[in-house]
């Protein structure tokens, strides 16, 4: 196992222009697992490790729900890319190309962005394969329209779902998610 080599510690994750942004697909299962684990790793399928090793601490991931076509949330990469072939965190797939992340800002599934709503601002549908380009996760976007991605989803009405680390409770493996009210 080759395990992270560095973690960057940020008190408040902001899209920064130096940053390099990407899109990591989820189905709705593989979203609500991804939370329900605490948010904190993202992984990959492992014919996608070249492309995994390019994502830094300081980058950031926009996800992106398939099939009901949802912009759902923002992460903050926090670790550098490593493989794991020993922990399961997804039922379905071992996805071991592994991200330590923190979630900025993320949205219930029922008050994602749709994407399609998105059209004529962001550039990515000068394409009309823009769902292909989407696919091949993960995926380098235009900052610019990860700027327009991010304002979406913080400005989406309703509550926004944040994890609370409960270790300060005494329970070392515990998260739950909050909605906060913004």
């Amino acid at each position: 196992d080759v395990k992270p080599a560095r973690t960057v510690e940020r008190p408040e994750p902001e899209i920064q222009p130096h940053a390099a942004y990407w899109v990591q697909v989820f189905s709705e299962e593989t979203w609500r697992v991804f939370l329900e684990s605490g948010g904190k790793i993202t992984g990959f399928r492992e014919k996608r490790w070249s492309v995994v090793q390019k994502i830094n601490p300081g980058d950031f991931i926009l996800c992106y729900v398939s099939k009901i076509a949802l912009c759902v949330a923002v992460l903050d990469v926090e670790a550098e890319p490593y493989l794991d072939y020993d922990t399961r965190i997804w039922p379905e797939e071992a996805f071991p190309c592994r991200v330590g992340v923190r979630i900025v800002v993320a949205l219930s599934l029922g008050k994602a962005v749709p994407i399609r709503s998105l059209r004529g601002k962001l550039s990515i549908f000068n394409s009309q394969n823009w769902g292909a380009y989407l696919l091949g996760s993960p995926t380098r976007f235009d900052a610019g329209d990860a700027h327009i991605v991010l304002e979406a989803i913080r400005s989406a009405p309703g509550p926004k779902l944040t994890l609370r680390d409960r270790r300060t409770e005494g329970n070392s493996s515990m998260h739950t998610l909050n909605r906060n009210p913004e």
